[in-house]
């Protein structure tokens, strides 16, 4: 049998401790003056890794995760509703099917591919 903690401890770790101006002012850093990643990566708080993904191009400066959302919460509660309603109807709705009728609340104009 496995050993169980009397008092388990939580994970406090907090996400994200960096903002976006820190971020694009380490990038300037190691691009403009030649300032090595991982000096620029202490120097602005920003980690090694998430650093190293914007310099080496894997990923764009200037991207960070949860900025904005493509749907208002009005398209997001219609969306819901609909899913709940064909499961309570017992019919499931797979993620092809999903990802076809979420481009067609994005892109109205557009057709949706055939499938």
């Amino acid at each position: 049998m496995r050993f169980k903690q009397s008092k388990p401890t939580q994970f406090s770790g907090k996400y994200r401790q960096y903002t976006k101006k820190s971020l694009l002012r380490a990038y300037a850093e190691v691009t403009g003056k030649g300032t090595s990643v991982r000096k620029a990566s202490v120097l602005f708080g920003v980690p090694y890794g998430t650093h190293l993904d914007r310099v080496a191009g894997r990923v764009q400066a200037c991207a960070l995760k949860n900025e904005g959302t493509l749907f208002s919460k009005e398209e997001e509660l219609g969306i819901v509703e609909f899913l709940e309603t064909f499961a309570r109807l017992g019919y499931g709705v797979t993620s092809s099917k999903m990802k076809t009728m979420l481009q067609a609340t994005l892109f109205p104009s557009a057709k949706a591919s055939p499938q």
